[in-house]
């Protein structure tokens, strides 16, 4: 299961996947998300290069994993596209999680050319994103701790096969800190 750091670039790789399936033909848009695959660069178009990052509100930074990630190389042209990645309540009818969004590009996948489909799941399952795992009960449980004053500092994969003293797999810690 994703953290919610991966989570959340990850969000911001198939918004700008939705926003270009406005803009070319959704196979194109697919073969373009190159983010999955650890190329340096997450969209490349012909001799344009795409770096997408995602943050959350009040922070001014985004983290540059390494410095190829600017690098222009032989693209004629490097953008660097930052999106602003919030909370929301469930009550809003905007807000939308990781699995909502994969749901509404696969609806527009298969509403443009359905035969992309099985490309852009294979793609998915290179992010490590699975149906199968539940991205909402973390992301209300976070929630609500945000709710209470705390903020998300670090997440630690701990491995696959950790258990707590349940027996109850915790591949993830959550470091928070009590803010005010």
């Amino acid at each position: 299961k994703l953290d919610p750091f991966k989570q959340k670039g990850l969000i911001g790789e198939l918004l700008f996947l939705e926003y270009l399936s406005e803009k070319i033909p959704i196979r194109d848009c697919i073969e373009a998300w190159k983010g999955s695959d650890k190329y340096a660069k997450d969209f490349l178009i012909s001799s344009l290069g795409f770096e997408i990052k995602s943050k959350s509100p009040g922070v001014e930074t985004v983290k540059i994993s390494s410095e190829t990630q600017l690098h222009v190389g032989n693209l004629n042209q490097l953008f660097l596209i930052i999106y602003l990645v919030d909370k929301t309540p469930k009550s809003d009818p905007k807000g939308r999680n990781l699995s909502k969004i994969v749901d509404d590009l696969r609806e527009i996948i298969s509403n443009k050319d359905i035969n992309s489909l099985q490309e852009f799941n294979s793609k998915l399952q290179e992010a490590s994103f699975f149906d199968h795992h539940d991205y909402s009960s973390v992301e209300q449980f976070i929630n609500e701790l945000g709710n209470q004053g705390f903020e998300l500092i670090e997440v630690i994969d701990m491995g696959e096969n950790n258990t707590n003293k349940d027996g109850k797999s915790s591949r993830f810690r959550y470091i928070l800190k009590k803010n005010g």
